[in-house]
């Protein structure tokens, strides 16, 4: 799996201004994919997926091992500002164009019909001041479209032989909420490309 540019996009309750008393905070989102061993040595995490509250320091031993491995690679930090309770939705997806099926035009000339099957991580993000600490909540949701995509023969009506796409897209979504004291951060652990590797996303808030 190969992620796109990161896009980040603050719902529309969040555009506006912030009322007097109400909250908000920058969320600061980083996505490293690197081999799992890496990953639990880094974290000090044993679980293959999942969200929990780290220190922060974590982000650092992150980029200094992003320095020091080939074999880690990272796809985006950016850092945006939303309001409390709304929802920031970060989403790091391409489309890779396919073809679905055949149609045969007015002439009777067959025509392709594409489509698109998506590759990457959307995630959204909901802050709620909790006392001293935050609470936030997430979502994440990860497509990996298997490559090369299969390919079955197909005969139309007027007996003109041509070939359909039949891509497969493993989903996997993760819906839950930590609690943030000072200091600390979440990291999400998501299974990576294959099985030596772990897709790992930290996010860091700031009010």
């Amino acid at each position: 799996m190969k992620l796109a540019p990161i896009a980040c996009v603050v719902a529309l309750a969040a555009c506006a201004a912030t009322p007097k008393g109400e909250h908000a905070y920058e969320l600061r989102t980083t996505v490293y994919e690197m081999p799992s061993p890496l990953a639990k040595a880094l974290t000090g995490l044993e679980y293959t997926r999942g969200g929990f509250p780290l220190a922060a320091s974590v982000v650092e031993r992150l980029q200094r091992a992003m320095n020091e491995h080939k074999d880690v690679t990272v796809y985006s930090r950016p850092t945006i500002r939303v309001r409390e309770g709304s929802v920031a939705e970060i989403r790091n997806i391409s489309e890779t164009d396919y073809v679905q099926d055949w149609k045969v035009d007015a002439q009777g000339k067959p025509q392709a019909v594409h489509a698109k099957a998506p590759d990457g991580l959307a995630l959204e993000l909901r802050p709620h001041a909790r006392e001293a600490a935050l609470e936030l909540g997430f979502r994440a949701e990860l497509n990996r479209l298997q490559q090369p995509i299969r390919e079955a023969d197909v005969t139309l009506a007027s007996g003109e032989k041509v070939k359909v796409q039949l891509p497969i897209v493993a989903k996997d979504t993760l819906t839950s909420k930590v609690t943030l004291a000072k200091g600390e951060c979440l990291a999400l652990l998501l299974p990576g490309a294959d099985e030596q590797h772990s897709l790992l996303v930290t996010v860091q808030a700031k009010r």
